[in-house]
């Protein structure tokens, strides 16, 4: 199963890599991040156990997979490259050959250690439900509803907005400057306590911990923090609005 699921993995990413040559924009790798999850949880599920929780979880994944490639598709659709890939593009000397490894199989890897629970829990061959089960499942529903909806906030602000240095300051960005980025961490932590609360596998704690690390300390938060910086109406913004757990705006 966890051979498969590597190789699956690999040939999903190749695929998405070709198709990215093809179209000449390495950006579209952002909406295969979320189909790739989709791919792992429906290969395991299909040659897996079958059990209730791995049920649940697999409908989880793929509610939030088509959810986010969908969104990203559309907001990426006619766009130039995103500046990340700008970037990337003038360091690089081989940049096809030098994305294959640092941006498809690098996203790949990330997927994998990030998708093992859900690998493990379609091959379970228990049964124990518990109460926790239910914990699990309301965690995962307040961050799922934290990124769509805050997803949906900020696509309506861009479409309105006529000032480019204006800020999304309304709805749920009045209470985290990124709330799409905290719903999608507070997920995978509501993944990680329905496979605990039936398995007591601690081990799978390491899925919430990459994903939460890559957000908050790499390629999340921190870039678009940087982004803004300096811009007087996010400067102002920072000082009542918290940058990653939501509260009461100061």
């Amino acid at each position: 199963m966890i051979l498969g699921s590597v190789i699956v993995t690999w040939v999903f990413f190749s695929i998405a890599f070709l198709i990215s040559k093809r179209m000449d924009k390495l950006s579209i790798i952002d909406s295969f991040w979320g189909l790739g999850f989709m791919v792992i949880a429906v290969y395991s599920w299909i040659f897996g156990s079958r059990n209730l929780v791995g049920n649940i979880v697999t409908i989880l994944v793929l509610i939030w997979g088509i959810r986010l490639a969908s969104h990203i598709s559309f907001r990426n659709t006619g766009q130039k490259e995103d500046y990340r890939y700008q970037q990337m593009r003038e360091k690089w000397d081989n940049v096809w050959l030098t994305a294959y490894y640092k941006v498809f199989m690098l996203q790949g890897l990330l997927m994998l250690s990030i998708g093992y629970p859900i690998v493990l829990i379609n091959n379970w061959k228990g049964s124990q439900v518990s109460v926790f089960l239910y914990v699990g499942l309301l965690v995962w529903l307040i961050g799922y509803a934290f990124e769509s909806i805050g997803d949906s906030q900020l696509k309506k602000f861009l479409e309105k907005r006529t000032d480019p240095k204006e800020v999304m300051t309304k709805g749920l960005w009045a209470y985290t400057r990124h709330p799409n980025y905290f719903g999608e961490v507070t997920m995978w932590w509501g993944i990680f306590i329905i496979i605990f609360s039936s398995t007591a596998w601690w081990y799978t704690i390491a899925s919430p911990i990459v994903i939460t690390f890559l957000i908050l300390k790499v390629s999340g938060v921190p870039l678009l923090e940087k982004k803004y910086n300096g811009r007087p109406a996010f400067e102002e913004y920072k000082k009542h609005t918290n940058k990653f757990f939501p509260w009461f705006p100061k």
